[in-house]
């Protein structure tokens, strides 16, 4: 089962050139799964910024003030279960509908601060 997914460090979805820069990427490589990191925006803020993506589906773990944030894309060509979330991982599933298989993946954003 070929499956492609586009992980970006985006260090701030907020920036003025982020959508722009996410779209162009898009329109070249097609993933069905786009899997943001660190986007330090949360609430509303994100709200916006995620309709404008081109995706029909997302799921998305707040920042904490300006640091850290994960937000999962995904379209209708693929079935993806969130099976646990935390402030620095998403464990997700994609499911195959016409194989009935399951491949597990992990986001992880790590804290540079070993205590968390």
């Amino acid at each position: 089962m070929e499956f492609n997914i586009f992980s970006w460090n985006c260090q701030g979805a907020r920036h003025p050139q982020f959508n722009r820069m996410l779209q162009e990427y898009l329109k070249i490589h097609h993933p069905p799964v786009v899997v943001l990191l660190e986007t330090r925006v949360s609430g509303l803020r994100a709200n916006k910024v995620i309709k404008k993506s081109s995706f029909n589906w997302s799921h998305r773990v707040e920042a904490k003030g300006f640091s850290s944030g994960i937000w999962i894309h995904w379209d209708e060509s693929v079935r993806v279960e969130v099976l646990c979330n935390h402030s620095q991982f998403v464990h997700f599933a994609r499911v195959s509908n016409s194989l009935q298989q399951r491949v597990l993946y992990a986001a992880v954003y790590g804290s540079s601060n070993s205590r968390k």
